[in-house]
């Protein structure tokens, strides 16, 4: 992957996140709308991540984790390096937060949610919303994707690393637990893996013209995204989506947007260049940020000395800036750890396959 397209990529990834940050701060008792315009992305955002997702695992499996135990080690401590911090977060402030929250603030707080430490076992199993039944943590909404995630990792590992027929079987049985809506959404995901392997083959090196108006037209199309899925909003009880097709809409924009990207950004080198090292930083943290933001808004606009004029500059910043100190604070050893629990796991799998008597990776 050349270097462009990889720093693109990230501004991509932690826009996203940011998007998904504004979705749950802009609301009035919370920030008093600040940036209200972009919480009508939110759902645009997650398929943005569903399509680079499946984009970086092609990277990865095709150059880094060619073998199905690298692959594994991979995606388990990518996950668990995150979503153990997350839901240390999301506990402490539930438990805390209300003792902190002032009685002028009208932000959403959910404290009457059931099940609320099986919710976070469950979500630590990453199975937290199979056949859509909404167990997130509370106060943590975005763990929903986080199994649909979960399952892509799984889907893909067994297609990509398992050459037996029993692979229909496990796929199968994983399409079953996973349930329609997880299903249904997976060729999304897929279509990150293709536009990677369209680039790995040249992409439209050859068609530079083509490609800038592939990047503009598919932005255009970004950007109009709330007003189509207006129109295709409908109620299901199987699927667990409100707009199936607006996210299909959203998907395949995103991948057209993939398509040109290497194009466009190559002729853009010398700016991505110059933001490279703080781009290359805060993307590095958008797991993070995606996963400790909402319970972490919801507890400081609740401590805010500013809260009672919401839309203040002043408490803006405390929110947003409180926010961004914790996701610094925790989300640097939260990456660091990740090559921790990669190390730990890489002499687990050589000690089982040791005692099995086999050498070298399966």
């Amino acid at each position: 992957m050349q270097r462009e397209t990889s720093i693109y990529l990230d501004l991509l990834r932690f826009s996203a996140a940011f998007v998904v940050l504004v979705v749950h701060a802009s609301g009035g008792g919370i920030t008093g709308g600040v940036l209200w315009q972009l919480a009508a992305y939110g759902q645009t955002a997650v398929m943005a991540f569903f399509v680079l997702s499946g984009y970086v695992i092609g990277f990865v499996s095709n150059n880094k984790e060619r073998k199905p135990f690298d692959f594994v080690i991979a995606r388990v401590s990518r996950l668990y390096s995150v979503i153990l911090p997350a839901i240390l977060i999301t506990w402490l402030c539930n438990e805390f937060g209300g003792l902190l929250i002032k009685e002028e603030y009208t932000g959403p707080w959910n404290d009457d949610e059931k099940m609320e430490y099986f919710r976070y076992f469950i979500s630590l199993l990453m199975l937290q919303d199979v056949w859509g039944i909404k167990l997130s943590p509370t106060n943590n909404g975005p763990f929903w994707s986080i199994t649909f995630e979960a399952f892509y990792y799984a889907f893909f590992g067994v297609v990509f690393y398992l050459r037996s027929k029993l692979r229909f079987i496990v796929l199968a049985v994983l399409f079953c637990i996973a349930g329609p809506t997880i299903v249904l959404l997976f060729p999304l995901w897929l279509l990150g893996y293709f536009a990677y392997s369209v680039h790995r083959n040249g992409g439209l090196a050859s068609y530079p013209v083509l490609a800038c108006l592939g990047f503009v037209a598919s932005a255009s199309i970004l950007v109009f995204s709330p007003q189509y899925r207006s129109h295709f909003d409908f109620a299901s009880p199987v699927i667990d989506r409100g707009s199936i097709v607006g996210d299909y809409l959203d998907g395949i924009a995103v991948f057209l947007h993939l398509l040109v990207v290497p194009v466009v950004a190559g002729r853009a080198g010398f700016i991505l260049l110059l933001i490279r090292k703080p781009l290359t930083f805060i993307a590095s943290l958008t797991f993070s940020l995606y996963l400790f933001h909402q319970p972490l808004v919801r507890v400081f606009a609740g401590m805010s000395p500013f809260i009672a004029d919401p839309g203040s500059i002043t408490n803006v910043a405390f929110v947003y800036l409180a926010t961004f100190a914790v996701v610094l604070l925790v989300g640097v050893p939260a990456e660091r750890s990740k090559k921790i629990l990669t190390n730990y796991l890489n002499v687990v799998v050589d000690r089982y396959q040791l005692r099995n008597g086999r050498t070298g990776r399966l």
